[in-house]
């Protein structure tokens, strides 16, 4: 866990960049795998964590929804949600082509929360793997700017006539420390959200519910910037989302020092084609 980690303690939470997209979970069979959106710089998640739904599941009995033969979505969730069940059937037989994509009478199985967890938390907790390549998509740099002579024309007036693979290589190498301080800053921004979500998750503060996840509003007057959503294997429907406000001033640092970065990329690469 990262300095960040420590530092903020019991925040929760995460942010992109900006812009706000709404995020919709659709019902899958239990062999489904389950499937993470990663917020892109201009996209982040429309969700919440509302107080009501965190002390429900901190006062569930361990394991959540236990094992048993199958029965019937409806059955399933109508146990799980309780008294919340008129309303939320409501909202997912209003919505059925959004939220849910079979019969809530249709015959079902799924294992308990607890045979569940490990599975949905390394679907949508970034492992290390999963930060660099969130970073790479983030950071927006094209692996093929510099593969030929042609593409890097497109991008660099004035460019001379007679310059072959050589001065190309030349190029390449010129450029690459640059791109790679551009992902390493990329990956310790990534990081910063893993640790909060790791946080995040142990302490409950996710949202999660057999099978499908009714819509719920915006929580007032927080925007949700980044979010991770899924299926368990099981069929545990699981998000978790983090607000602008939960994030460190040192997260927007590293996103102002990559634009540094890739500006120097790029007066790198033209003080060289301009030396040809």
């Amino acid at each position: 866990m990262t300095k960040w980690a420590k530092v903020f303690g019991v925040i929760f939470g995460f942010s992109v960049l900006g812009g706000i997209a709404i995020v919709v979970l659709r019902w899958t069979s239990q062999a489904t795998q389950g499937q993470e959106l990663a917020a892109a710089p201009t996209a982040a998640a429309r969700a919440e964590v509302p107080a009501e739904e965190s002390a429900r599941l901190e006062q569930e009995p361990e394991g959540g929804v236990k094992s048993s033969p199958r029965r019937s979505v409806r059955d399933y969730l109508a146990d799980y949600y309780g008294a919340e069940w008129v309303s939320i059937r409501a909202q997912l037989e209003l919505k059925r082509g959004e939220l849910l994509d079979r019969p809530l009478d249709e015959s079902a199985s799924i294992a308990s929360w607890a045979e569940s967890e490990e599975d949905a938390r390394s679907r949508i907790v970034l492992s290390s793997e999963k930060c660099v390549a969130y970073a790479k998509a983030e950071i927006d740099l094209d692996p093929t700017a510099y593969e030929s002579w042609d593409r890097i024309r497109r991008r660099f007036p004035g460019v001379p006539e007679n310059v072959g693979p050589r001065e190309l290589e030349a190029l390449r190498d010129v450029v690459r420390p640059f791109e790679e301080r551009v992902l390493e800053l990329g990956v310790q921004r990534a990081a910063i959200l893993a640790d909060i979500q790791t946080m995040k998750w142990q302490s409950g503060h996710f949202r999660r519910a057999p099978f499908v996840l009714p819509d719920q509003a915006l929580e007032s007057g927080r925007r949700c910037v980044f979010t991770t959503a899924g299926h368990s294997s099981s069929g545990w429907a699981v998000q978790l989302d983090v607000y602008e406000d939960e994030l460190p001033p040192e997260y927007f640092q590293y996103w102002k020092d990559i634009g540094s970065a890739k500006q120097d990329s790029l007066k790198a690469a033209r003080d060289y084609i301009a030396s040809l």
